[in-house]
């Protein structure tokens, strides 16, 4: 998408920013060592090496108080990079750069901007993979406890992101189908059957948009979003319907 291609965006921050210019370089080599196998060893070198600088550099801008929105971008590409290489899907190790949100103050950025939309549904989509009993006995993050949804003007929450490819109402539906299928303590939990039937109802009627392309990639666009959605409601048929 043209407007709200993060990615490119990101090229402008890592002009001024060094841990997000790290960052997107550990990015680069990581991706150009898959392809040239001859030389794999010496970008896996690269790769680590701009891995480490672009923690140094975050921790340091962190500490500074500086620049904090580029540090959500830069723990955005931190967090890519290790889900994409990490081999131990259960282990969810990549999880670790959501921690950004405990350490920038929470008025200093936005959560729903691309980076933090992009942390957030990571994490949505890494818990549908685990069983109820697991996230019961699970210590959540503080980003996946925060309420991000109620504060999101409802006109934009139907508009699909370009970085995800699903609107923001979508992970909010996801995230909450797996909240419920793993609350048994709470007055939510007590009434279930009810809050399944309105999660099932909002999917069924819930339209995804976009005015920012047209044509054959705004079919695109839709049709991804429209398979996120359907999938969704395979996924609360299953979590909660058995």
């Amino acid at each position: 998408m043209k407007n709200s291609n993060t990615y490119l965006s990101l090229l402008r921050v890592a002009d001024v920013c060094q841990s997000t210019r790290f960052a997107l370089l550990s990015l680069s080599a990581s991706y150009i060592g898959d392809y040239l196998h001859s030389e794999k060893e010496r970008y896996q070198q690269a790769d680590l090496y701009y891995m480490t600088q672009a923690l140094q550099a975050l921790a340091c801008q962190i500490g500074n108080g500086e620049a904090f929105d580029a540090g959500l971008a830069t723990s955005m590409l931190l967090m890519h990079h290790d889900a994409v290489n990490n081999t131990d899907e259960s282990s969810l190790c990549w999880s670790c750069h959501a921690n950004i949100f405990d350490a920038i103050p929470t008025e200093y950025f936005d959560h729903h901007s691309d980076p933090a939309l992009f942390i957030r549904y990571h994490l949505v989509l890494a818990r549908t993979a685990q069983t109820a009993s697991k996230l019961q006995n699970t210590q959540l993050l503080s980003l996946e406890t925060t309420d991000w949804y109620g504060s999101m003007p409802q006109s934009e929450s139907q508009r699909i992101c370009g970085v995800l490819g699903v609107s923001p109402q979508l992970i909010f539906l996801i995230s909450s189908i797996t909240s419920l299928a793993s609350d048994n303590k709470s007055s939510i939990g007590a009434h279930r059957h009810v809050y399944v039937q309105l999660h099932e109802s909002q999917l069924q009627s819930l339209r995804q948009w976009s005015t920012e392309v047209s044509g054959e990639a705004l079919e695109v666009v839709l049709a991804t979003a429209e398979t996120y959605r359907l999938a969704a409601l395979i996924y609360l048929r299953c979590r909660l319907y058995g």
